[in-house]
């Protein structure tokens, strides 16, 4: 029991420390603007932070994604919501 006690306690640092190297890698300042390479190599086991940083200086950046507050609702709720507007005023 004490064995595999021990097995999922390694386990769960090792899945804390992907996590981690993951998160570094796409929250890199040379990302910005290669946002899909960023992940691509962090979901990549075998990439460090440091080559994903030297790696991302040799892709050319591309514009920033700016992404929309506004929050998506399914569409047949969206037309009854536009019909209900119409007929009210």
């Amino acid at each position: 029991m004490k064995r595999q006690a021990k097995a999922i306690d390694g386990f769960k640092a090792g899945c804390e420390f992907e996590r981690q190297r993951i998160r570094d890698i796409v929250e890199l300042d040379e990302a910005r603007g290669r946002e899909g390479a960023a992940l691509f190599l962090a979901l990549r086991g075998d990439i460090s932070k440091q080559l994903a940083k030297e790696l991302l200086n040799t892709i050319a950046a591309g514009p920033v994604p700016t992404f929309s507050t506004r929050v998506l609702i399914p569409r047949h709720l969206r037309v009854a919501a536009e019909t209900s507007l119409r007929t009210t005023s």
